[in-house]
């Protein structure tokens, strides 16, 4: 029964006549005139010159309320009267907002092309759904309006909203910025904030234009800290969220590529969202053995959603190694034989195509140098023999008096075959000779350096 305006009449004549026509045209009423409503017992209307509301008072006084689109009030139309009033000097006894539903590139109104458009207001007493068949219209609430959304829907699964959380405001005055969908692409970006000092705050999607901030839309974390909005492809978009004191925090722009996550937080502004969907969901490595004559590859999506992937190993010279293509797979664990090509350096590539992150391959390498080598020619055993020759030298070097630098000078042999490659022992053994040998110094210390 909520209307914004009304207006009381006292008229003698059996039959008043209001004329609605400057309202209509100002946008505050409904051409039907459905927006309308008086205490009389009849009612009808008269459109043909104009905008008439046309009442059977019986020459008693009646209030007249008008100026809300969810109403829908049908009138048969009737004859003008002789005794008409121009509605002006109305009062407002409501809060109301007006919904501009407008196209988010051209700035024009636009009802987009076969969609159903729902209008949402939420105030304390409740909430209310309103059917859309206009571009411009005005609602009315009876407390503060608290949240107002604008759905567009294509399908029961294919829809997309605008959404705003007004101050209290009597007269809201909105843009909902919508597309048409068969034109122009919309990608859904899911927003994370992962600074807990921003937990709670309103985040708004906006666009600089014209030396203004158009807002496309805002709202507030939910309890997963995510915020998700389907926004035009190919565009860019400002981002920026509206903390309890009233202040602003910028997180910067963002280009919408493809459907995607974007991470908020002071440490990840303006990260690539695709360079975060990798970190999160895809894992990619490639190791090699400890003798390197075994190649390990690893992949995993934990989504899903892999259509393909190509790995490419490379040989340093940029010579292609290896290359597989994989299909309808989730998860690989490779092994590729390296023996003969112990001492080269390898780089393995990613290509993956991937339904969230669209037609453009996600790529990623990484490198796995080969060791430093100094060879003489010799078969591999000649070498340990040479190495273990060597350190049993070094170690009867060793006396009394000397036994610190004998230890130092071991220490450093060992760690010179391993590095050169002749020496092939596990890394964790020769950290194990090295922490008992600085033992055997400090102990050695500790007892005076002599027996």
């Amino acid at each position: 029964d909520t209307y914004v305006y009304y207006k009381d009449y006292s008229s003698s004549a059996i039959i008043t006549t209001l004329n609605f026509t400057q309202l209509v045209n100002d946008g505050y009423v409904q051409a039907d005139l459905s927006d309308v409503e008086a205490n009389v017992s009849n009612a009808w209307i008269n459109t043909t010159d104009g905008y008439y509301f046309i009442v059977n008072n019986t020459g008693n006084p009646f209030r007249v309320q008008f100026t809300n689109y969810a109403k829908n009030n049908a009138y048969s139309t009737h004859p003008l009267s002789s005794t008409i009033y121009n509605v002006t000097d109305y009062t407002q006894q409501s809060q109301s907002i007006t919904y501009n539903i407008m196209d988010e590139q051209s700035g024009a109104y636009l009802m987009p092309p076969n969609a159903t458009l729902i209008a949402l207001i939420e105030c304390p007493l409740g909430e209310n759904f309103v059917d859309v068949n206009a571009t411009k219209f005005i609602l009315a609430s009876k407390q503060y309006i608290s949240k107002a959304v604008l759905r567009v829907k294509y399908t029961a699964d294919s829809y997309y909203s605008r959404q705003f959380y007004p101050d209290d405001i009597d007269n809201l005055n909105l843009n909902f910025y919508v597309t048409d969908a068969y034109k122009n692409a919309l990608d859904r970006i899911d927003f994370v904030m992962v600074d807990v000092n921003y937990y709670d705050t309103l985040l708004q999607i906006y666009k600089e234009r014209e030396e203004s901030k158009m807002i496309v839309t805002e709202g507030y974390f939910d309890s997963s800290h995510m915020f998700s909005a389907y926004l035009l492809e190919d565009t860019d978009y400002y981002l920026r969220v509206k903390n309890a004191d009233g202040s602003y925090t910028e997180f910067g722009r963002i280009s919408v590529v493809v459907p995607a996550t974007k991470t908020l937080g002071k440490t990840t502004i303006n990260l690539n969202p695709q360079a975060v969907l990798i970190a999160d969901n895809l894992y990619m490595n490639a190791f090699m053995s400890e003798d390197r004559k075994t190649m390990y590859i690893e992949y995993n999506d934990k989504l899903n959603e892999t259509d393909n992937i190509t790995i490419t190993t490379y040989f340093e010279n940029g010579t292609v190694f290896k290359n597989e293509t994989y299909t309808g797979v989730n998860s690989l664990n490779l092994e590729y034989d390296t023996t003969g090509y112990e001492n080269e350096s390898f780089t393995v590539s990613f290509s993956i195509c991937h339904e969230t992150f669209g037609n453009s391959p996600v790529t990623y390498s990484m490198s796995l140098f080969a060791p430093y080598g100094f060879g003489l020619g010799l078969a591999d055993y000649l070498y340990q023999l040479i190495s273990l020759g060597v350190l049993m030298f070094v170690g009867g070097l060793a006396t009394r008096r000397s036994l610190i630098a004998g230890i130092l000078l071991f220490s450093v042999s060992l760690l010179v075959f391993y590095g050169i490659g002749w020496l092939s022992i596990p890394p964790v053994f020769i950290a194990f000779v090295v922490v008992l040998f600085a033992l055997a110094i400090i102990i050695h210390l500790k007892s005076g350096g002599e027996e």
